[in-house]
């Protein structure tokens, strides 16, 4: 599953594209776990709309655990 992260001026945009797509994995720092089809899927769109992003690998991350949201 790969992990992106959007150019900053770009995030919010791209979250929607994915989150209204398909599921998504939300890390810290703006990081995003998609299904490589997904990503696949929303590439052309991507490029259409200049949402750029950046491939990471898992090693780069600051916590290997996504954000689960608050509780109650």
């Amino acid at each position: 599953m790969p992990l992106i992260k959007f150019n900053d001026n770009k995030v919010a945009e791209g979250l929607y594209l994915l989150a209204t797509n398909g599921q998504v994995g939300c890390y810290p720092d703006n990081v995003f776990a998609v299904s490589e089809r997904l990503l696949k899927e929303l590439n052309e769109e991507f490029k259409n709309k200049g949402i750029t992003y950046q491939v990471l690998q898992p090693q780069e991350l600051k916590s290997h655990r996504p954000f689960q949201g608050a509780t109650s």
